[in-house]
């Protein structure tokens, strides 16, 4: 078999102008706080006439596990790339950069990701790893596919109850590499075509204007507290959008391109509050065009999943953000190689951070048909 592809798959990075801003269950049950996506900034005490204000980063990441994945990276540049030749061809980060659209976080997190500021200058924690100042070191920005997640898209006010949606501060910041308005990007290698499609929830979702066709109703208003500060949807507007594009791409040259498809939000999960609005719409755009391989990540939890028998469904876990077991803070590697059969074959490798250790385990290995 032929390797014709390989990448390195992060998600939920959650970087923020505070390292470790705050932890969620003690931040909220400490002080009483219950429902946490749930009218966060004023909440007032059980059998007490007051309120208590509190600006609150929903998720945030950790430092120090953020430079024990520099050193794990490097370790596989250097021993898959440099020694062997193996090309890494791109860093995929689907979504969640950030831990808020505030301009501040995303700074902080462009910084980081392209090493003009290192985590002992923002943080005090002392390291010797510093990321794009070393020609043996992986730039994350200069090598990324990056497409905006969530908390990428909304900002939290601390004096107000308002939290605005579909903010366009993402894009500025990062600029180079999203492009403002919009929400499909494409990129190409040798025999791939990968196609980032952002479903962050509009400015005006909360209008009452969007509908809901896999169930046949219209999304009604709703409060700016909902679950809804959680998903993402897409829209008849993205569908004619993506449509148009794949339909140009299967009567040019690069019909015969495998396409593989990235996004933060997934078409499946155990809680209905993080699942794609449409995401059965958008499975039917997906066989549509034979669209056989979606990663993506937001759910925090690292999985692998068929839908429908023809679609390879891979969901990152947080790599950085939002972890405090063995199991929440992982990244895959993925090589795509063609066979004699001129079928492709993703092999997928995760990298699960082990708390006893203090670093990132290789575990086995899985194989897909796509």
């Amino acid at each position: 078999m032929k390797q014709v592809l390989k990448f390195i798959h992060i998600s939920d990075l959650h970087f923020s102008k505070e390292a470790n801003c705050y932890n969620i269950p003690s931040a909220f049950f400490d002080n009483k706080f219950k429902d946490v996506f749930v009218d966060v900034l004023k909440k007032k005490f059980k059998n007490q006439n007051k309120y208590k204000l509190k600006a609150v980063y929903p998720h945030s990441y950790n430092s120090e596990i953020f430079i024990k994945l520099n050193q794990k990276l490097m370790d596989i540049y250097q021993n898959e790339y440099l020694s062997t030749g193996n090309n890494i061809d791109f860093i995929a980060i689907t979504g969640d950069i950030a831990t808020t659209a505030d301009e501040e976080d995303l700074t902080v997190a462009k910084s980081l990701l392209s090493g003009t500021k290192t985590l002992e200058t923002i943080t005090g924690i002392p390291h010797d790893t510093s990321l794009g100042n070393n020609k043996n070191t992986i730039s994350f920005y200069g090598s990324s596919q990056v497409l905006p997640g969530n908390h990428d898209r909304f900002q939290i006010y601390e004096d107000t109850d308002f939290r605005e949606q579909g903010l366009e501060t993402f894009s500025e910041v990062f600029h180079e590499l999203w492009e403002k308005d919009k929400r499909i990007k494409m990129t190409k290698s040798d025999k791939c075509l990968h196609i980032f499609v952002d479903f962050s929830l509009p400015k005006d979702f909360h209008d009452g204007m969007y509908f809901d066709h896999d169930n046949n109703k219209k999304l009604n208003a709703v409060n700016k507290y909902a679950s809804y500060l959680g998903r993402g949807i897409y829209t008849k507007k993205i569908k004619k959008e993506l449509e148009d594009l794949l339909e140009r791409i299967s009567k040019s040259a690069l019909k015969d391109k495998k396409i593989l498809f990235f996004s933060h939000f997934s078409l499946i999960s155990k809680k209905k509050s993080l699942r794609l609005i449409n995401a059965k719409m958008l499975i039917d755009t997906l066989k549509k065009y034979h669209i056989t391989t979606y990663f993506c990540g937001h759910t925090h939890e690292q999985d692998f999943n068929t839908i429908e028998n023809s679609i390879t469904h891979i969901c990152c876990g947080s790599t950085t953000g939002c972890g405090d077991t063995d199991h929440n803070y992982s990244f895959f590697t993925h090589s795509i190689y063609h066979d004699e059969e001129d079928k492709y074959i993703l092999e997928t490798n995760p990298y699960v951070y082990n708390n006893k250790e203090k670093s990132f385990k290789k575990e086995n290995s899985t194989r897909f048909t796509i």
